[in-house]
């Protein structure tokens, strides 16, 4: 129908559009969300009544420009006039004409996808959700906003106050609003999917504001960031014409000032908080912020400077902290961390959390993190509401300023109230449980008594510790000391001991115990004057001069442990399984030991210091010889095993018949024509030396990374020098199999799977955004097989991708499946991710993702970066070679260097990447990041953002760049930053600085194996090309060490390619990591000056 029956023109909608368009200085929709165009009160109202105009009752002509028009609408109506409901009824009524489903199915896509480039959204049925697009797109309804007992506000507030917090701990931002939602009740249309995620993206934009223009250095930060940017308000889903709008996010952007800079007073802390959620009350989480510098003793010297840091909970790891560099000094080492926070479940709070720093699974150096012990079970816990759960406030005798707080009970103890109410409550952690409320006193059935108040000033919220040496072997109680421990008062508060102050053991003064009565298992409590406990704890006590040695015997099954100490002790293996045979020392004893068939991974001996207390238990590592390893449940490690199973595992190395024995590791790609490997050597001799294997699944990522597929195995082979012990690692403990005439998938195991079942899910790859779908478990009699049936809806769409859930206690393969898959034409126009993932075959069209990729790395609002937002935060948890636009951005540097800025420098991202793909960052050319920088610089002023301002900008992003990698530190950064080139050293002067350097570099590490990779080749390009300074080698050995930082930075400059000297194979970048990584040191100052360098020369000739 060309006109409507009073003659309207059916292309007069198209006009308005062009017109609403370049007042906003566009020729066309720049894929931005509709609420982003901030349709103005005068034009919502023309719209309206052209629509009508436009349908005259009926409905709309056939045409893009009357959809877009109308699609528009609904956006900006659900902005200004929903009220409540879920229907197209309001929408109608406003406009005087009803479309049918069929009409709306054709007018949606035409107008939301075509016209406005704008994604639709679906139910989990697949059904296209025409209601829920719209509305998404309309930004946050403001009429709900505006009730007085509306509490949106409220909401922000809580989520900006956690922000950073859950943002440390790798949360994402929709699920920390999902988590708090619960608890705002807001009217329903804010749990709707599409509010979670447009408030997820409000606080998302006020903090990246907050960072960008430094809001939290003080002053108002609504009035800084008006000065510097007075359209900052433009791109928030409420209507600013409005005065509660800009006054709603006026409270908001201070909200977040405030928490800001609250958090940024406290970065540089250590920080150890507990919590529970009421969800899952039986679970304890510790989230952790570390300082960006630790010092650690070293026991022996690392290999290299590049330390793998875990976190430990006694002796069992719970979490990787990934790499970190360091500089040494003798058996001191100051390691610069990386990963700084992080969240995990605590197994067993009691004990002590320490951060660990490891080499090849060799434990070098321990840091144990104050007031990290929770004494469930032991004494009174208590927690306080929060938002991010029920947070640990504390413990023994203690108090809160909070009016209100929940309490653990240790085993029958009795409650004295009669200053305080308390009311029991569901158990926590398996302990009785109570609220309470003033004070109230609780005496366990030891008679140690606690006072704990609600309502005051914290008092003793750092609790007193005990301080002494700890037994250096597994035991129970946990903690056991060689002597009695000492109380150590932290900040010499009002506990602080004097006269009145006593120490206790099992409930006797520890001044009236003998000598024997000090040994053995104890409750040791530290009362103040008032006799209130403010420390106890189950420890174990054991003579000083105790002396614990291993000695292998001639077999495998045989040899010996040996106790000296000059105070009588009695000794029992508690195993029946294993023989013992005792000979009496001149100052102890020996144990000789035999077992039948394979050894233990250890033996327990109860040691009875005083037959009037407990025994102490000590689990030692039978005193076997050669290689043992044994998985997480002390099982004999599987040959064929997963990544994720050495969780956990551990290997020992023991010598021979009491003599040193040398052992060689090996982790290499199996079946691979490679020489990429890492490779450890240990020295054993009296005491076995323990692998902790999972601290060395980084380097098997690694080695994985380094081929293409995600099918690799590596193998990890231990030599003695007689014999070979081999294991072989893969990613996947599984693989699915389809059976396409029966629509399922079956599961076939890979290694030991123990029974365990994998879960998997399957979703759309052009549309990441889309939540997965669960594929459920073909049922037999009730029972779930070991087979899934795929949903009928995935012939309707495709591609698709079956894929491990996060929860899934077995991960396979994933597995692509084409479904329904439309491919666009060959050779026809690629714009968007989305028609990329559609066109790329490997075969047929393997540069499918190129066309984006170019137009993203000029344009950093292009609708790729969302695409790729939304593809992490739904599947972080896969290893990111999943995805094949992941290998895409890694192959394309100019795209790359715009992700840096994308994602703010975010480290962890950069350091995942490093670690999942073959990259040396050192070889970006540093031109690639300039112009990235041009292009987030310029779409910043676009937004309003004034050029004087620009400055802190950068330099807010580059310094987080220089967090992670030293290289853009320092000078370089302030280069960045101003464009300015620093005065740089006079070349005769540097090389007598690098001459000294030099020659610290060779006292430093003169007994230590120099990597060499592409030495020859270096020298050569080096003594065929003019450097900014003079280098001489003395040995050959050591070229790749002293000339890989030159020829890098002149790569980075431009001033050189890889390919002069190396070819671009994974394995060229795994040798030079490690010529990297040798002594940072001397790599990053001798790269920041030939880089600088190298760019002043350009700069002049230019």
């Amino acid at each position: 129908m060309a006109f409507s029956e009073n003659g309207s023109n059916e292309f007069m909608l198209s006009g308005w559009l062009t017109k609403f368009l370049a007042q906003r200085g566009l020729k066309q929709p720049d894929q931005r969300a509709l609420y982003e165009y901030q349709v103005t009160a005068l034009e919502y109202e023309d719209l309206k009544s052209k629509l009508k105009l436009q349908a005259d009752g009926y409905q709309l002509p056939n045409h893009k420009g009357n959809y877009a028009a109308f699609v528009l609408y609904c956006a900006e109506w659900f902005r200004r006039e929903y009220e409540e409901g879920w229907c197209w009824r309001p929408i109608w009524l406003t406009l005087g004409f009803v479309m049918d489903q069929q009409a709306l199915a054709k007018a949606i896509p035409q107008g939301l996808v075509e016209y406005w480039n704008r994604p639709m959204r679906y139910y989990e049925s697949e059904r296209r959700n025409f209601l829920g697009s719209l509305f998404s797109e309309g930004g946050l309804p403001f009429r709900v906003l505006e009730r007085p007992e509306n509490r949106f506000q409220a909401l922000l507030s809580r989520i900006l106050k956690n922000y950073e917090h859950a943002e440390g701990l790798g949360e994402t931002t929709k699920g920390l609003v999902s988590s708090l939602m619960d608890s705002s009740h807001l009217p329903q249309v804010f749990s709707e999917d599409s509010s979670v995620d447009l408030i997820a993206a409000m606080a998302d934009q006020l903090m990246s504001l907050v960072r960008l223009y430094g809001l939290d250095t003080g002053g108002d930060p609504v009035e800084k960031l008006d000065a510097a940017n007075p359209r900052w308000r433009d791109g928030f889903p409420i209507p600013l014409d409005e005065s509660t709008g800009s006054e709603l996010l006026n409270g908001l952007l201070k909200s977040a000032s405030s928490e800001q800079r609250q958090r940024s007073q406290q970065k540089n802390q250590w920080r150890c908080e507990h919590f529970w959620n009421t969800s899952q009350p039986d679970i304890l989480r510790v989230h952790l912020q570390l300082p960006p510098v630790v010092e650690f003793s070293l026991a022996t010297m690392p290999s290299s400077c590049r330390f793998e840091m875990g976190l430990f909970e006694g002796d069992e790891q719970l979490a990787n902290l990934g790499t970190a560099y360091g500089k040494l000094y003798g058996l001191k080492a100051t390691v610069m961390l990386r990963q700084r926070k992080l969240q995990c479940i605590r197994r067993k709070p009691q004990q002590v959390l320490s951060l660990v720093a490891l080499d090849g699974g060799l434990e070098l150096g321990r840091l144990p993190i104050d007031q990290s012990q929770v004494g469930v079970g032991e004494v009174p816990v208590g927690f306080v509401k929060t938002d991010m759960g029920m947070k640990f406030c504390g413990q023994a005798s203690f108090s809160t300023r909070e009016d209100c707080l929940t309490l653990l009970l240790p085993d029958q103890c009795r409650i004295d109230a009669e200053q305080g109410e308390v009311d029991e409550i569901s158990p926590i952690c398996e302990c009785q449980t109570v609220s309470v409320k003033g004070r109230v006193k609780v005496v366990d059935q030891d008679g140690e008594s606690y006072s704990i108040r609600t309502g005051v000033d914290s008092e003793n919220a750092l609790q007193p510790s005990l301080k002494g040496k700890l037994l250096d072997w597994p035991s129970k109680p946990s903690h056991t000391y060689l002597g009695v421990p000492g109380i150590d008062i932290l900040y010499g508060s009002d506990m602080a001991m004097n006269s009145k102050s006593r120490v206790f053991l099992s409930g006797k003064a520890v001044d009236d115990c003998a000598i024997h009565e000090r040994f053995g298992a104890h409750y040791i409590a530290f009362r103040n004057p008032d006799g209130n406990t403010l420390l106890r704890r189950r420890i174990g006590i054991l003579p000083d001069d105790l002396e614990i040695a291993l000695k292998c015997g001639n077999r495998a099954d045989q040899g010996s442990i040996i106790f000296k100490t000059r105070h009588r002790c009695a000794y029992k293996i508690k195993d029946s399984t294993i023989e013992c045979k005792r000979n009496n020392l001149d100052d102890g004893i020996e144990l000789q030991l035999t077992v039948h068939g394979a050894p233990p991974p250890s033996v327990t001996i109860e040691i009875m210091p005083n037959l009037e207390s407990d025994p102490i238990e000590v689990e030692l590592p039978y005193p076997a010889a050669g290689v043992l390893a044994y998985d997480r449940d002390l099982n004999p490690l599987p040959r064929n095993l997963a990544v994720s199973e050495l969780l956990g595992s551990r290997m020992y190395l023991f010598a021979f018949q009491g003599r040193t024995t040398s052992y060689h590791l090996e982790l290499r790609l199996a079946g691979k024509r490679t020489s990429a490997r890492y490779e450890w050597n240990y020295r054993v001799a009296e005491r076995p030396v323990e692998i902790n294997l999972f601290n060395i699944s980084e380097q098997i990522r690694n080695l994985l990374s380094m081929q293409e597929g995600i099918d690799q195995v590596v193998e990890l082979r231990v030599y003695d020098g007689r014999k070979e012990e081999v294991f072989r690692i893969r990613r996947h403990s599984t693989e699915l199999i389809l059976d396409a005439s029966r629509n399922c998938l079956s599961v076939s195991p890979l290694t030991r799977t123990n029974d365990r079942m994998p879960a998997p899910q399957i979703m759309l790859l052009s549309e990441p955004e889309r939540k997965a779908t669960h594929i459920g478990s073909r049922m037999t009699h009730g029972v779930a097989t070991n087979e899934f049936e795929l949903p009928q809806f995935v012939d309707k769409n495709g591609p698709w991708l079956i894929l491990p859930s996060e929860d899934s206690e077995l991960t396979f393969r994933p597995m692509f499946y084409s479904g329904e898959k439309i491919q666009p034409e060959h050779g026809s126009e690629i714009k968007s991710l989305q028609k990329a993932v559609l066109a790329f075959d490997p075969k047929t069209w393997p540069d499918a993702f190129v066309p984006v990729l170019n137009a993203m790395a000029n344009n950093s609002t292009h609708s790729g970066w969302q695409f790729l937002r939304s593809l992490y935060e739904q599947y972080a948890y896969l290893p990111l070679g999943t995805f094949e636009v992941w290998r895409a951005l890694i192959n394309h540097p100019k795209a790359l260097a715009m992700a840096l800025f994308k994602v703010e420098m975010d480290i962890k991202f950069l350091l995942r990447l490093e670690s999942e793909f073959p990259i040396f960052w050192e070889f970006m050319t540093i031109q690639a990041i300039l112009d990235a920088a041009r292009h987030f610089e310029g779409s910043l002023l676009e937004k309003g953002i004034p050029q004087e301002i620009m400055l802190e900008v950068k330099r807010t992003i580059f310094s987080k760049l220089a967090t992670g990698y030293q290289v853009y530190d320092v000078d370089v950064k302030e280069w960045l930053v101003s464009g300015k080139m620093p005065r740089l050293i006079p070349a005769v002067k540097m090389d007598e600085i690098v001459s000294n350097w030099y020659q610290e570099l060779i006292r430093a590490r003169s007994e230590d194996d120099w990597p060499d990779f592409g030495a020859t080749a270096l020298k050569r390009w080096y003594q065929q090309n003019v450097t900014p300074i003079s280098l001489t080698s003395d040995m050959d050995y050591r070229n790749a060490v002293l000339y890989l930082p030159v020829f890098a930075a002149a790569v980075a400059s431009g001033k050189a390619s890889v390919a002069n000297v190396f070819d671009t194979s994974s394995d060229a970048v795994f040798f030079l990591r490690q010529v990297r990584d040798f002594d940072p040191e001397w790599f990053l100052s001798i790269y920041r000056y030939c880089l600088l360098s190298y760019m002043q020369s350009e700069k002049d000739a230019g």
